[in-house]
């Protein structure tokens, strides 16, 4: 409710500032232009009534007494010679073409310059994103004056803007993403206008170290989804399965001779991938010729934006690592292993995460750089010589003695604490407490709080990823997104509190020998929600003593019994151990997968075939039972105490939680990580 009135405040100071600024512009373009008029004519600026008079008055009122320091003076004196009536500007065409008469009987008259500044003013006022082939002044406020970050509101300073959208006109042309042909074309072979772009800014850097970046995006509607369109996504254990790898002490990986980490960020990506579809689209005001008929581009590369940009993208990217002598993995098309060279490769968008020997690597990176324009943040590795930290995905990963660690990116947490607007943050020491059970239902919350519950717990839900202490309160938090009440409201503060008391959680891949399966384990709270009585599983995967992925989710199913809950449980996490054991194959690995439980029913029920007396369980359930009985999946006792998979079944206490945490290897950090951004709130 606080961040509201914050935003109404600021909307009125990003109204004043744009106001000044273009009466700043114009005061100095005004003057310039008078002056200039009158050494032509032999006229002193302090003739009677000057077009600057006329200007200002009419369409910025006393905008010249908040003009620039520099132009203080030469404006004073203008305005002490002023003199004239005030015309509105409906009436300034009319009033500065006569050359007499009771409209402006004092006016000096210079038809072609007046025409030429006024038509300035009304293009502000028209275009979006500032004249068309327009100089800007020294900062590019005139060019783009108010321009916000697409992810955090706040407003872009122009001159980074500006250069910002000048580089990606640049690449552009550099890489021909499209030919110019008159706009009339497009309707004409596609029966329809150009697809309309804009510009998507945003400062991916922080504050202290800005790092524009501006896109220029088509905005083609997605009108039915199409699996021509697709284009995968690789799971994100694979990035820390890789991690993992990278700690794990084998014959392939050694002290001698260690596995290392390479990050390579390919630079407009989809620009490098060619169009396989006939497309027109609206080309920036920027790139436009003036003078010249309105023109539109057929494209000839992929552009940010189209339906089957990032398809053709990986389409691009797979013929060029199948040359390189790499396998593309039948679990996700996005997982690539190089057996000859031990290279193995995770694909996300346009970044390239790879393992495999120092030498290999940079080979690799030498084999991309014939090909693409690339970013690299070195070789990750244990070496005195290596590289010891990066951001990958907005993860920090670092390197240390004992290994590696991995945490989330910090600024989400600070994000959600400011936006909650709490009044005593950090007072929480765990995210959420259990609800009891309430007679009458409280009150919803207003649309704009609704909102905000909305906007602030998405987020936090995309945080719990990397925060297995929080994914049962995200979980439940997301499930009142529809109609929020005054309680999930209070819930959400409370797990703001613990973030504010707790930013940082960091994974630890510890050194470690290279393990034979991954394990999973499982838990379930039975009927845990007091309103539908339905259950939670959850299921925490690990390489030896490495977490992978965590997750909490709702039973769609009601159970009758906790062994029902817990065998339902124990599905889901055998589904998402066979998705490992398949991951790991696709990176040239066979490993095992055995499933830990504390619930004797539920591993008496998937170890034995058929329903027994649970005739009632649907048969798309027990498919289980036989992955077990063929030796995919191996079924353990794990004591209630020491599974962390209660972690995400209900609230626990803080005891309780940080005991389970240390199981999984994760530890809670303070300071400030050296590689971590800090969040630009408004």
């Amino acid at each position: 409710m606080a961040a509201l009135l914050s935003e109404e405040v600021e909307e009125v100071g990003r109204l004043q500032r744009s106001s000044q600024r273009q009466t700043d512009y114009f005061a100095e373009q005004l003057e310039r232009d008078d002056a200039k008029r009158a050494k032509q004519h032999n006229h002193p600026t302090t003739t009677a009534t000057t077009t600057t008079e006329v200007l200002n008055d009419a369409s910025m009122g006393n905008a010249v007494a908040a003009s620039r320091e520099d132009d203080s003076e030469m404006l004073d004196q203008q305005q002490t010679n002023m003199q004239g009536t005030v015309a509105e500007p409906s009436e300034l065409q009319p009033a500065l073409t006569s050359e007499g008469g009771e409209n402006s009987p004092a006016v000096f008259v210079d038809e072609a310059m007046v025409s030429a500044v006024w038509a300035k003013f009304v293009n502000m006022n028209l275009i979006e994103s500032g004249p068309v082939n327009q100089q800007a002044d020294d900062t590019g406020e005139f060019l783009y004056p108010d321009v916000y970050d697409q992810v955090t509101g706040r407003t872009l300073e122009p001159g980074l803007l500006a250069k910002a959208r000048s580089e990606e006109l640049g690449y552009i042309r550099k890489y021909g993403v499209y030919r110019k042909v008159p706009f009339e074309q497009a309707k004409a072979r596609t029966g329809r206008p150009p697809i309309r772009t804009k510009w998507v800014d945003l400062d991916k850097g922080d504050a202290e170290h800005p790092a524009y970046r501006s896109r220029r995006v088509a905005m083609e509607v997605k009108k039915s989804w199409q699996a021509t369109a697709f284009a995968g996504t690789p799971p994100l254990e694979a990035l820390r399965f890789l991690c993992s790898l990278a700690t794990s002490l084998s014959a392939e990986n050694t002290e001698a001779d260690p596995l290392c980490l390479s990050f390579l960020d390919i630079t407009r990506a989809h620009f490098r991938a060619p169009a396989t579809r006939e497309l027109y689209v609206e080309i920036a005001d920027e790139d436009q010729v003036a003078g010249e008929p309105r023109m539109c581009g057929e494209l000839l590369m992929s552009m940010y934006g189209t339906q089957d940009a990032a398809q053709n993208w990986e389409r691009h990217y797979t013929r060029f690592l199948v040359g390189l002598g790499f396998v593309a993995g039948m679990g996700s098309a996005c997982l690539f292993v190089h057996t000859a060279r031990g290279i193995r490769i995770d694909v996300h968008g346009d970044d390239f995460t790879s393992l495999g020997r120092e030498n290999e690597l940079l080979w690799l990176e030498a084999e991309f750089k014939k090909e693409f324009e690339v970013k690299t943040q070195g070789i990750l590795g244990p070496k005195p010589h290596h590289s010891k930290s990066a951001r990958v995905l907005g993860r920090l990963v670092t390197f240390t003695d004992q290994g590696l660690e991995y945490e989330a990116d910090p600024r989400h947490a600070e994000i959600m604490v400011a936006e909650c607007g709490l009044a005593f943050p950090g007072r929480a020491i765990t995210p959420g407490v259990n609800r009891p059970r309430q007679e009458k239902e409280s009150a919803k919350l207003t649309a704009a709080d609704a909102t905000a519950y909305r906007s602030i717990s998405m987020r936090g839900q995309y945080l719990s990823a990397d925060r297995p202490d929080i994914s049962f309160s995200t979980k439940e938090l997301a499930r009142s997104l529809q109609q929020p009440d005054e309680e999930d409201w209070r819930a959400l503060e409370r797990l703001c509190s613990y973030l504010s008391a707790h930013p940082r959680l960091v994974w630890h891949f510890d050194w470690q020998q290279q393990p034979e399966h991954f394990t999973m384990f499982t838990d379930s709270d039975d009927a845990g929600c007091l309103k539908t009585r339905s259950s939670t599983s959850s299921g925490h995967l690990v390489h030896g003593q490495h977490l992978l992925k965590h997750y909490s989710s709702t039973q769609k199913q009601l159970s009758l019994s906790s062994g029902e809950s817990e065998f339902y449980a124990a599905v889901k996490a055998a589904s998402v151990g066979l998705g490992a054991v398949n991951m790991a194959e696709d990176l040239g690995f066979s490993l095992g997968c055995a499933i830990g439980s504390d619930a004797s029913a539920s591993i008496s029920l998937t170890s034995r075939i058929g329903h027994g007396k649970t005739k009632h369980i649907h048969r798309n359930f027990l498919w289980i039972q036989q992955r077990v009985r063929e030796g995919l999946i191996t079924i353990f006792k794990v004591g209630t105490a020491d599974n962390p998979s209660d972690l995400g079944t209900k609230h626990l206490s803080q005891q309780v939680m940080q005991h389970l945490l240390s199981l999984l290897n994760l530890h809670f950090a303070t300071g400030h990580n050296t590689l971590a951004l800090k969040a630009q709130l408004g």
